[in-house]
């Protein structure tokens, strides 16, 4: 599997970090998350939470909101839970995980 980190417009770093799991309830200011930094790694804080597996990240060229892809988890059924393309117009967003999944699914055990 492939992650993505970019620097944004405000210049700062951006990771996300996946769950550590199909679905479970862990730290979730250390996972299931997207965080930034400053380059030399000061200054480290959560944009999103709830954001189960982020492979890809972009910014809005005029808007300069955060797009990214969530993959959704396993073992719903063939066709649930949809992967997602979110956009986070400001930091402190949750979308949701493991409490629900694609916006609308709630998760069996946790939801």
């Amino acid at each position: 599997g492939a992650k993505f980190i970019a620097f944004g417009p405000d210049d700062k770093l951006y990771v996300p970090q996946g769950a550590p799991c199909n679905v479970c309830l862990k730290d979730r200011d250390r996972y299931a998350m997207i965080g930034r930094m400053n380059p030399d790694g000061s200054h480290y804080e959560v944009v999103a939470r709830g954001v189960r597996n982020s492979v890809g990240l972009a910014w809005h060229p005029a808007t300069h909101e955060l797009w990214f892809t969530d993959n959704g988890r396993d073992l719903l059924g063939d066709d649930l839970p949809d992967d997602e393309l979110n956009r986070a117009p400001r930091t402190g967003l949750d979308f949701g995980f493991p409490y629900c999944h694609a916006g609308t699914v709630a998760d069996p055990e946790f939801g």
